[in-house]
């Protein structure tokens, strides 16, 4: 599982928007703890990591920072 975040983050694209730009590693301790999150229609975000089965996202740094924030509206590209 190490080298395939290494061989991610080392792409230098971010996961969501496929921008270049500053990419950072954004992640859960648990992928069961996404799967819980509200009942009513999940962020894109916590679509691509129950896809993707990682706990682990490498995206830039605006997408990162829209993350936190909990206004993460964008498309995935995974």
């Amino acid at each position: 599982m190490w080298s395939q975040l290494v061989d991610r983050l080392t792409r230098g694209v971010c996961e969501l928007c496929g921008s270049g730009v500053g990419v950072e590693v954004h992640h859960v301790r648990k992928l069961k703890n996404l799967r819980r999150v509200g009942c009513c229609e999940k962020s894109e975000w916590v679509k691509c990591m129950i896809v993707m089965r990682c706990k682990s996202l490498v995206v830039c740094g605006v997408c990162h920072c829209r993350i936190y924030v909990g206004c993460y509206d964008g498309v995935w590209v995974c």
